[in-house]
């Protein structure tokens, strides 16, 4: 049985096809090998109760209050 022979257009789309799917591999491989180091980072962290140290730094200072002495409108001066 001969080949039939494949249309260029045919022929361009699979290669683009092949390339977005190897793409699309590829991103999943690096996104999966992220979580991973991720997830080992966090175990080990578990494991060895290494405690990350959170700096919280106050939006707003607590206001200071000054209280002076204000004469009594009912006492005489």
């Amino acid at each position: 049985m001969e080949q039939k022979p494949m249309c260029l257009c045919t022929h361009q789309a699979q290669k683009q096809e092949r390339i977005i799917t190897e793409m699309a591999d590829n991103y999943l491989e690096k996104q999966y090998a992220e979580y991973e180091a991720r997830k080992a980072a966090w175990e080990k962290e578990r494991k060895f109760g290494i405690a990350k140290k959170k700096t919280v730094a106050n939006a707003q200072p607590t206001p200071k209050v000054v209280e002076t002495e204000k004469p009594a409108k009912d006492q005489p001066q």
